[in-house]
Parts: C-alpha cells; sequence; structure tokens
C-alpha cells in the first residue's frame, strides 16, 4: 500500500462571471500522505477554500474545474482537462467517479470535511441525534441502535459533557465551540481516513480554539487519520501541521515542512506571513517584512510572478547595472511613492533614500521631483516603467524549484 493517500495534480478551479473569469485556483498540485496533516495557508483570496472543495467536487455554479487531477489511493475523483476552447467543456475522463458514486463510496465514509460555520452545517430542525445517526447509518452497516450508540461515543470522545442526554438536543442548544465539537464528531463518525477542514476554528475565541486544536490532534492519532487544514492563521499551522503549502492569488508558491519553512521560509510571501504573527514579548525584537497594496484581481492577475506588485525582493531588471544596495535603495524609494508616503515627497527626500549618488540617476531624479510636485501617479508609473516592468518577476513565470536540500518547492525567481 502505498504511503500517498490524495494526490492533486494541476488543478484549476475558475468561475465565469459577467466582469470575467476569476481564476480562484490556477494550477497547483500536492500530495498528502498517510497520517499527516497538511496545512493550506494564504491571505483571503488566495484560493484556500476553493482548493479544498474541489477536491470533493464541491462547486457550485459559475465554478467550474476546468483542469486537473485528484486521486483519491485508487479512485479517480477529479479528471478534467481544458480542451481547445477555453470558454468550453473541459473534457472528463472516463475513469473519473460519477457525483452519486463520490456521494455514496467516498465523502463521509472516506473523506469528511468539517466547515468554519457550525450553523450553517448543521440543520436546526433536526436533533444532534438524528444528524448523526443518519450520517453513521448512510455510511456503515449497522441497525439503527447501533448508529445511535457509535454516535453517543462520537460524542463522548470530542467533549461533549453528558453525551447521552444532549444527543436529543437541536444546534441552537449548544454553544459555538460545542457546535464546532459536534460538527468534528460528525466528521470523525465514520473513521474516515482523510478530514478536509477548511478554517475550523476562525470564528471561536483563542481558549476554545486551542481546545479544539488538541482535541484534533487526539483524533488524528487515534484513528490515523490525515487532514487539509485550511487557515490564514500561521498560529494554528504551527501548531496542528506536518507541512504547509502556502498560496497566494490561486496558485501555490511554496511547499515544505513546517519546521523547516518556519526556521528559514524562502517565498518573499512566507516571510510575510510569518511576520505578521504577533510575539508575545514585547522586548523580542524581529525584522518585519512590509508589503504594499492589495491582493490583485484573481481576473486579472499579473503577469509573470503574481505576487510581483507587493513584493519587497522584486529581481533588479537584468540591463540596469545596481548593486545590492543600490537596488535596495531604489526598491525603497519605489515602494515609497507606490504608498504616496511623505517623506518621499519631502525636501529631505534625496538624503533619505539616496545618501550617495542616484542610481538609475535620470528617472529617480525626475521622480522626486514628481513626487515633491505632488504628482503621485506620474512618479510611480515613470519608476515602474524604469525598474519594475523590466524586472524578470513581471515577464516570466516562476518556476517551481527546490532551492536546499531540504524537502521543499518555491515559486521565485530568486531560485529559478
Amino acid at each position: 500500500m502505498s504511503d500517498t493517500l490524495l494526490t492533486v495534480r494541476d488543478l484549476h478551479t475558475h468561475f465565469r462571471t459577467d466582469a470575467g473569469t476569476v481564476r480562484a485556483v490556477d494550477g497547483i498540485s500536492f500530495e498528502v500522505q498517510r497520517g499527516e496533516v497538511l496545512g493550506i495557508v494564504g491571505e483571503s483570496g488566495a484560493g484556500k477554500s476553493v482548493a479544498a472543495r474541489s477536491i470533493m467536487r464541491l462547486i457550485d455554479s459559475p465554478g467550474v474545474i476546468v483542469n486537473g487531477e485528484v486521486r483519491f489511493e485508487d479512485d479517480l475523483l477529479v479528471g478534467v482537462e481544458r480542451g481547445d476552447d477555453p470558454d468550453g467543456e473541459p473534457r472528463q475522463d472516463p475513469e473519473m467517479l460519477s457525483s452519486r458514486e463520490i456521494r455514496e463510496r467516498i465523502r463521509g465514509r472516506e473523506i469528511a470535511m468539517i466547515f468554519q460555520d457550525p450553523t450553517e452545517s448543521l440543520n436546526p430542525v433536526f436533533t444532534v441525534s438524528e444528524q448523526l445517526s443518519e450520517i453513521i447509518g448512510l455510511n456503515r452497516d449497522v441497525s439503527a441502535a447501533e448508529a445511535e450508540a457509535i454516535a453517543v461515543e462520537r460524542l463522548r470522545e470530542v467533549g461533549i459533557p453528558e453525551a447521552e442526554r444532549r444527543m436529543d438536543d437541536y444546534p441552537h442548544e449548544f454553544s459555538g465551540g460545542m457546535r464546532q465539537r459536534v460538527l468534528i464528531a460528525m466528521a470523525f463518525a465514520c473513521e474516515p481516513s482523510l478530514v478536509i477542514a477548511d478554517e475550523p476554528t476562525t470564528a471561536l475565541d483563542v481558549t476554545v480554539e486551542a481546545q479544539i486544536l488538541d482535541l484534533v490532534k487526539d483524533l488524528a492519532a487515534r484513528y490515523d487519520t490525515s487532514f487539509v487544514w485550511v487557515t490564514h492563521d500561521m498560529g494554528v499551522v504551527a501548531e496542528i501541521c506536518d507541512r504547509v503549502a502556502v498560496m497566494y492569488l490561486g496558485e501555490l508558491v511554496e511547499l515544505a515542512d513546517k519546521d523547516d519553512l518556519f526556521e528559514s521560509p524562502k517565498h518573499p510571501y512566507t516571510r510575510a506571513l510569518l511576520s505578521s504573527i504577533p510575539v508575545p514579548d514585547p522586548r523580542v525584537s524581529r525584522e518585519t517584512v512590509p508589503l504594499s497594496g492589495d491582493v490583485p484581481s484573481p481576473i486579472h492577475p499579473p503577469s509573470g510572478c503574481r505576487f510581483h506588485t507587493r513584493c519587497p525582493s522584486l529581481v533588479a531588471p537584468a540591463e540596469l547595472d545596481l548593486s545590492d544596495d543600490e537596488w535596495d535603495r531604489v526598491r525603497r524609494f519605489v515602494r515609497a511613492v507606490q504608498r504616496e508616503s511623505p517623506d518621499a515627497a519631502a525636501d529631505d527626500a534625496r538624503a533619505t533614500y539616496f545618501p550617495d549618488d542616484l542610481p538609475a540617476g535620470e528617472a529617480v531624479e525626475r521622480a522626486l521631483s514628481l513626487a515633491a510636485e505632488g504628482a503621485w501617479r506620474d512618479a510611480a508609473s515613470l519608476l515602474t516603467e524604469t525598474f519594475v516592468e523590466p524586472s524578470v518577476c513581471t515577464s516570466e513565470v516562476p518556476a517551481l524549484e527546490s532551492p536546499d536540500e531540504l524537502d521543499r518547492i518555491v515559486s521565485c525567481h530568486h531560485y529559478s
């Protein structure tokens, strides 16, 4: 038996809207091993949740999985290939399971899901007993009495006091943390091999979140269950994950062992995410990674590396003969102008950003004058044309590379 439980290859999930095609997931690949917790992390809009739902084909219209393969053990859950017409229907692999086969053979039985909001996942008009027992009865060959006994045991396992009595309660009679425990009990009801958790602790306070994470780790070890854990919280990643996939604007930018990622992040976006984690001790100093601007539109993603519009480590244009120190000063000035920072327009702006001579002098000199006049847009356009557009980060898509001896891949021109 292979150690690989889940394989995702070149997955693309798009949403066709009146404004254009939203490329929510645009070519990601990863594997999940038996007993492993893989974290998928990134900002809102990175495509994390869409990627997780695509695994189980839980994509509602106007969303379409336009390309990719998702294989769970020997079963092909997703097998589609983009046709010659980008707006046409993708071709389906005849080996791909039907929706009915996934519903009857896979969903709930082999792969379970835990969603962010229990109030949307639990039916308010049925008791916990009815909802738990139904899942068990549909997926396991047991009697109604046996299903109810298993349901009670699952509630006990997730730490719900007086589990037998509370079986007859409705979802609204539980607190938010207890409702999330009920969802976890439902996910583990049939002892699945894989659980996909879509930000299940986001709405909980930190104390309850810590309890839920401890509970999940205990259940995962008890049932040898693998996890795909979607989150935007690097603290949760540190607590529960074995490996981490970092997503940005629909793409995978770094995939690494958790300890390697925290000790030595390679992609500039990963470094920025890690620098955003609060430090409990205010006396501890550490480098912060500033990011300018917002996540671009997934309808019209930037050319080249999609992170280049916010990247603090943009590669210098090859035709400019700049030292590392000169390029660092230029990048700092470009970011300041893009943010319309007052010190970039101050009388001493030149001394602040370029205390020695001016790199690529004419463009920088002109941008300093424009900023001083308040012509921020013109200054930003000039700097973009001179320093950003000629960069390889803007013109070429970076390949996934392994920059060190570790089991890690990074999509960044610094390692190409």
